[in-house]
């Protein structure tokens, strides 16, 4: 009930309701499921501009498949975005994922940062 799901989505400002973390948690973990990642990716995007950000375990659905589907410009925006939002302790396993889908630059490693 994918079609649904975005309907309600999508209509919820209409009805003056602000989606909530677990909304956006949940969304997302379809839209992966059933590998609409660009879709997702817009998701996200609207999750970090009302700073409702899912947690680590379904954003790493959404890297991967965006990956997966050569869309590695976003998903390395995920990345740095995710690298702005949270201090460095708490960003070891972005940076275990970024060097595991190949996505790693030259930028500093915060698991390094975190133990200095």
């Amino acid at each position: 009930m994918m079609k649904e799901a975005k309907e309600v989505y999508e209509k919820l400002e209409e009805h003056c309701c602000q989606p909530n973390a677990a909304t956006f948690r949940t969304l997302l973990f379809y839209l992966c499921k059933n590998e609409q990642f660009e879709t997702g990716y817009k998701v996200f995007k609207h999750s970090v501009k009302v700073n409702k950000i899912p947690d680590f375990n379904t954003l790493k659905h959404l890297v991967e498949g965006l990956a997966k589907k050569s869309r590695t410009k976003d998903a390395k925006g995920m990345i740095r975005t995710m690298r702005k939002k949270f201090p460095p302790n708490l960003l070891v396993a972005w940076s275990k994922l970024e060097n595991e889908l190949g996505l790693a630059s030259n930028a500093i490693d915060p698991a390094r940062e975190a133990r200095t």
